[in-house]
């Protein structure tokens, strides 16, 4: 179908066997195209970013599955996608527009102009920085003491199963609590948040995660 064709109220949900083993269908994954197509639609000469897309819908959805409902819109031609190689090298962009977006270039430019700027580590290390001042000032409002940084040892014990460490240990009323601070866009990785849990059960502290976001399928493991 050409661009001029393109109906945008036109929502056709991909049969099945076009995503066979591809993704989990499910109630949610058609939801997620539904709300994806009507974003598109409203805003057909907009970009985005998967990134921005999982972040504006993670409330009602889990970052998995907007991406694979995005991938399956973009496997049917409901939306059309081009990747951006950073200036900084090895990362790239991935943009998402509507198909009758003939003219990206230039949104393209100015959005990863500023994904560009924010991504500089002066500025990621800024923000961490600032995030675990922040957070330390509050706890230690409410009589958590940091009492150790960057934790692999503690109390004699000395974690070796990973190259992980915790970012706090805090301590209240003779309790120890394992602190990690993450206010990335992103989750954090299923895997750390396990490992992390490790460490703290060695230690014998208590875990204490501050968070941006975090999916809530992880307390199932």
């Amino acid at each position: 179908m050409a661009d001029d064709d393109f109906d945008p109220n036109e929502f056709r949900e991909p049969a099945e066997e076009e995503l066979e083993g591809l993704y989990r269908i499910d109630d949610y994954f058609h939801a997620a195209q539904a709300d994806l197509t009507a974003l598109f639609a409203a805003n057909p000469k907009k970009v985005y970013f998967i990134r921005q897309l999982q972040v504006l819908f993670e409330k009602k959805y889990f970052h998995w599955i907007t991406y694979n409902a995005a991938s399956g819109l973009l496997k049917i031609g409901r939306i059309k996608e081009e990747d951006v190689l950073s200036a900084r090298g090895g990362m790239s962009t991935h943009f998402l527009f509507h198909p009758s977006n003939r003219y990206t270039k230039r949104e393209i430019r100015k959005v990863q102009d500023i994904i560009e700027e924010y991504s500089r580590d002066e500025i990621t290390g800024s923000c961490g920085n600032r995030a675990e001042l922040l957070f330390s000032a509050g706890l230690a409002g409410k009589g958590f003491m940091p009492a150790a940084k960057k934790v692999r040892d503690w109390h004699g014990r000395k974690w070796e199963k990973t190259g992980h460490d915790l970012d706090f240990v805090f301590e209240r009323d003779g309790i120890a609590y394992g602190c990690e601070i993450k206010n990335t866009l992103a989750y954090i990785d299923k895997e750390e948040l396990f490992i992390k849990l490790e460490m703290c059960e060695f230690f014998g502290i208590r875990p204490f995660f501050i968070m941006r976001y975090a999916p809530q399928t992880y307390c199932g493991r």
